[in-house]
């Protein structure tokens, strides 16, 4: 794992330029893209809490952030996509999200929406004595009977691949699960219309071809390939499934876009 990053090769959803300086921080492995992820320091250099590294260092050594509720010590702690950064000693709250112009930017959030995040059912791995082990978007991993509550008060019979669950950070517990299904508030994490958020209606059709020459028969895309079909102002829009995260029914359950664009944007 390389430990360093040039800022000519930074990925361009950060909202930095050359004029940055020849390297940029690279922050720890989180088990998020690259492409949704900011390290700390860079981010408090973003909201104007820091001209330089060495008061990044200050400033995370005197003072108490937390990322996701938990205090950050090292300028490398990774803020991931809708992961929340909060500054207790002066009581202000912020979301990372994706600006109009498709960079990485702070979203200020209240104290209360600061103790929630959203993440996307990746997969599901099956563990020793037969345990289910959910792996979500943002890194973080749940055993299946964490779940079990939380379905049984949504009425819902099971979590499946690319459900989104509302988690209470300082809990560190799901609190509530969105499917994906009709009239789903979705965001778009990559592609054309990154950053776009709308209504999920359903998936575009796909026929089925026949491979005759090795006797069986294959799909032209398999489900994390599907185009999904999102409404957003009356406009009909194709993104690719892996490319949503569902926040919501109907309307985005936290802020996930940008209201008043910061610095960054």
């Amino acid at each position: 794992m390389k430990q360093h990053l040039k800022t000519l090769a930074a990925p361009k959803t950060w909202p930095v330029s050359k004029r940055w300086g020849v390297f940029i921080t690279r922050p720890f492995p989180s088990g998020a893209l690259l492409e949704h992820t900011l390290p700390i320091d860079v981010a408090l250099k973003l909201l104007g809490k820091a001209s330089n590294t060495r008061e990044v260092k200050y400033i995370l050594h005197n003072n108490t952030v937390l990322v996701d509720g938990v205090r950050a010590k090292h300028k490398k702690t990774p803020v991931k996509l809708l992961s929340t950064l909060s500054f207790q000693d002066i009581d202000e709250h912020y979301r990372l999200v994706i600006s109009p112009k498709k960079k990485l930017c702070f979203e200020n959030i209240s104290k209360k929406e600061s103790q929630y995040t959203i993440a996307r059912v990746n997969n599901k791995t099956m563990l020793k004595h037969g345990v289910l082990q959910v792996n979500l978007s943002n890194g973080w991993n749940f055993l299946m009977n964490s779940f079990e509550q939380v379905l049984k008060h949504e009425g819902l019979e099971k979590l499946n691949t690319y459900d989104s669950v509302l988690i209470h950070v300082l809990e560190r517990k799901p609190v509530k699960v969105f499917p994906l299904k009709q009239k789903a508030a979705v965001l778009a994490l990559g592609g054309r219309h990154l950053g776009i958020v709308g209504v999920f209606q359903g998936f575009e059709e796909q026929e089925e071809t026949s491979n005759l020459e090795q006797g069986v028969i294959k799909s032209r895309l398999a489900k994390h390939k599907k185009t999904a079909i999102i409404k957003r102002d009356d406009q009909l829009l194709k993104v690719q499934l892996a490319n949503l995260i569902v926040v919501g029914f109907e309307k985005p359950e936290l802020t996930v876009s940008v209201k008043n664009v910061l610095k960054g944007a």
